[in-house]
């Protein structure tokens, strides 16, 4: 999807062998609804966009299950299940607010990188290496920050934080 503008829109995707099943790039919408299963790479691949999704649903990717950069993204609900990396991986100065996330099955739940800012108001996690990341992977930004409204429930909290970024829990 190029250059669209997008309202209430539903995409269901299955058994795709492209780099990513849906991939969204400079364009905006609200009220979008995403069904994703057995992606062969990420399942969903945003970039560039300003974009408010009323529900994620991915089962079964073979790298990222949400991969957003360089846009303003809110999700009001994700269920994400066996992504073979990350459960939300936010990139390149995007920013995004993760209402509700059930992630059951990654490397990493939610990863914010390279000039980013998440906020996540709660989230589920189960089976998961590492709950939360925040990170600079590319040289030319600077860390990233995630915020983290409520505690998370079922995460052992193994987290990764480098030196250029921060991750704020609840007091």
């Amino acid at each position: 999807i190029l250059d669209a503008h997008m309202n209430n829109l539903k995409i269901y995707a299955k058994f795709l062998s492209c780099e990513d099943s849906i991939n969204i790039l400079r364009s905006n919408g609200e009220g979008i609804e995403i069904n994703v299963s057995e992606a062969k790479s990420d399942a969903l691949d945003v970039d560039f966009s300003t974009v408010v999704f009323e529900n994620i649903s991915v089962a079964s990717a073979g790298n990222d299950c949400v991969d957003f950069s360089a846009g303003t993204y809110v999700v009001k609900k994700a269920v994400l299940a066996n992504c073979v990396d990350k459960g939300i991986s936010v990139g390149e100065k995007a920013k995004a607010e993760i209402k509700h996330s059930t992630i059951d099955g990654a490397d990493i739940g939610i990863a914010s990188k390279d000039s980013s800012d998440v906020f996540v108001i709660k989230s589920n996690m189960k089976n998961v290496r590492n709950c939360f990341t925040a990170y600079k992977k590319k040289q030319e930004f600077d860390g990233a920050k995630l915020r983290i409204k409520e505690k998370p429930y079922g995460c052992a909290n193994n987290d990764f934080v480098d030196q250029y970024s921060t991750i704020i829990y609840p007091n």
